[in-house]
This record gives structure tokens, C-alpha cells and sequence, in this order.
């Protein structure tokens, strides 16, 4: 028995559900996509600058890298250049969707996650790795500490860079990360495709639903055409 239109669009309605139903309905992550942050220590304050679409952020924060736990390191260690940054103060800037926020209130982490690295080199080197990103950023208006006037999700992918330079008057080959900014992440533009939104969705199944009539009717064309 040939289906009927409305068959048709009973099934491509039921598909569009269960599409929509497994689409997560949130915001997308704000994609960053330039800039940088720096720690002059590897433990303690950081420079954090990121840049997105219609995002900018400038403001400082606390830094911690297991890199700094073998300082100096020895000549071959194996590590990472994982780190993590806090939020917790007042002060920097912010834009967001058109609008600028001065000295905002912040409260957010961020996590950088690394492969594995071999600090191995001689005199001043500099090793690199791409990493992956993420992180949070709560902003609250002014004397307001509980309720957040918006959370923002942070994605992004770049480079990590950390700069060495030997020790040569201990005995051993060993290597130190200096004070002066040695561990750096670059932020840079992600290819990553980014999940359907439920409207997309719902355009797609549309779509499919016209497509579905429009079979429909050649079928019943076609079959017109052979009684005749």
C-alpha cells in the first residue's frame, strides 16, 4: 500500500522529535580564538587576554602548572605543561554580545591539558604543544555576589609554549622555566564543526518533510502514467 502524504509527514515529524530531543538545548561555548595567557612564575598571577566573536576579556588571575614541581628540572623529565587559572576579583574588561563591561566582577576557571613533553635541550629552548581549553566565567554586577547576571562557557585549542634556559654550575644538566613569562598559551582559530542547534534542526527536518511530499507525488504520477 503507497504511503499517503500524511503518513509521510507523521514519520518525518516523529524523526524531527527524537532529533530535537537528543540536541542539547544550551548556548554554544564562546569559542575563543586569539590571544593569550601568560604566567610569569608558572604558579601564581596570570595575564589572561582571549578574544572571540563578539568576546573580549582582559583581566588577571592565580596560576598553577605541575610544571613548576620539578623546577629545575633534570635534563630528559617528563612532563606536561597542563595548567589551570582562577577568577575570583573585581577589575579587567569584558565584552560581550555588543557590551562592554569595566571592572566586572569575575568568577571562573580555566584548564589547559597538554600531551606529554621531554625538556631536554641546551642553553635557552623553547618547547611547544598544542593544547585544548576549557573553562567558565561567571559575571556579576556591582556589590552582587550571589546571583551571576550571566555564565559564559569557554572552548579553544593553540599552543603552549614554555622557555628553558640550562643550569650549568650544579653538577648536573639541569633545566629552569624562568620567572619572565617561560610558560605561555597562544590561542588560535578552531576548525571544530559545531553541534546543530534545534533550530538548525528543525529547518533540516523541514527539509526532509518537503522532500517526503515530493517523492510522494512522483510516485503517484508515475503510477497515473502506467494505468494509462
Amino acid at each position: 500500500m503507497a504511503n499517503s502524504p500524511e503518513k509521510l509527514l507523521r514519520r518525518v515529524a516523529c524523526a524531527t522529535m527524537l532529533l530535537v530531543c537528543a540536541t542539547p538545548l544550551r548556548a554554544d561555548p564562546v569559542k575563543i580564538t586569539s590571544g593569550t595567557v601568560e604566567t610569569e612564575t608558572g604558579i601564581g598571577a596570570a595575564i589572561i587576554e582571549m578574544h572571540g566573536a563578539d568576546f573580549f576579556l582582559k583581566t588577571g588571575g592565580d596560576f598553577t602548572a605541575p610544571i613548576r614541581l620539578c623546577q629545575p628540572c633534570p635534563d630528559g623529565t617528563v612532563t606536561t605543561l597542563d595548567g589551570t587559572y582562577s577568577l575570583s576579583n573585581r577589575g579587567g574588561s569584558l565584552t560581550w554580545n555588543g557590551v562592554t563591561y569595566q571592572d566586572p566582577s569575575f568568577y571562573g576557571r580555566g584548564l589547559f591539558t597538554t600531551g606529554d613533553i621531554v625538556v631536554a635541550g641546551s642553553g635557552q629552548f623553547t618547547i611547544e604543544t598544542p593544547f585544548q581549553f576549557t573553562g567558565f566565567l561567571d559575571v556579576y554586577g556591582f556589590g552582587e555576589s550571589l546571583n551571576p547576571l550571566f555564565t559564559l562557557q569557554l572552548r579553544g585549542i593553540g599552543t603552549a609554549l614554555a622557555t628553558f634556559r640550562e643550569l650549568t654550575d650544579l653538577g648536573e644538566k639541569l633545566h629552569l622555566l624562568p620567572s619572565d613569562r617561560g610558560l605561555r598559551y597562544r590561542f588560535e582559530a578552531s576548525q571544530v564543526s559545531p553541534v546543530p542547534e534545534p533550530s538548525s534542526v528543525l529547518l533540516i527536518a523541514t527539509g526532509l518533510a518537503g522532500l517526503a511530499v515530493r517523492r510522494w507525488r512522483k510516485g503517484g504520477q508515475h503510477k497515473a502514467e502506467i494505468s494509462d
